[in-house]
């Protein structure tokens, strides 16, 4: 997931899984005024009584551009 919040326009929502991206999104993604000072990645809202897996690999997170395995300046 690669995700650039603002609450103007510019906002950015992409997401790859097994190499291929699947969402390619532009806009507004937070509510204008708003900010967030957290993240959680998994299931966050298990509707179901049944128990549910989530994998998650490769996680980065930073304030610069990624270009495979390094942040650029």
């Amino acid at each position: 997931i690669h995700m650039f919040l603002s609450s103007r326009d510019d906002g950015k929502a992409e997401i790859w899984q097994d190499g291929l991206k699947i969402l390619d999104r532009t806009g507004q993604n937070i509510p204008t005024g708003a900010f967030y000072d957290w993240m959680e990645i998994g299931i966050t809202a298990n509707s179901s009584r049944h128990s549910q897996t989530v994998y998650v690999d490769e996680v980065v997170i930073s304030d610069r551009r990624i270009e495979g395995n390094r942040e650029m300046p």
